[in-house]
């Protein structure tokens, strides 16, 4: 049995779902009002699944200190730490966060997946 062959019963539900106008993957969220609410058309919907976990997406003080960063930084790095190595701030970062957990070292990663990567 082909790769193809084996998943084209799932694609078929899939071609179901999209054909009832059913889109869990091209879900569009037009607004998002707090770390749980948002909008998806003009309805108000609860969002179970954001990675938002400490809430701090509208948190004033979070908010304040990403627009200094931002101002004194920039928008980002131009590129990963193995091409161009590690900006000053990153490497204070995780002296600050392996003294906060009395480790030796730390490191940050900039997403979920990279974190799960650097596990591996």
């Amino acid at each position: 049995m082909g790769l193809y062959d084996k998943y084209a019963r799932l694609a078929g539900e899939r071609l179901q779902f999209s054909d009832n106008g059913l889109t869990p993957f091209g879900t569009c969220i037009d607004e998002v009002y707090s770390a749980t609410e948002g909008r998806i058309g003009n309805k108000k919907v609860i969002l179970a699944g954001t990675n938002n976990y400490l809430g701090l997406t509208f948190n004033h003080d979070a908010i304040a200190e990403g627009q200094a960063a931002l101002a004194a930084q920039g928008t980002g790095t131009t590129g990963s730490r193995m091409a161009n190595g590690s900006y000053a701030p990153h490497l204070a970062l995780e002296k600050e966060i392996a003294e906060f957990f009395n480790r030796p070292t730390a490191i940050v990663f900039s997403t979920g997946y990279t974190a799960n990567l650097g596990v591996i």
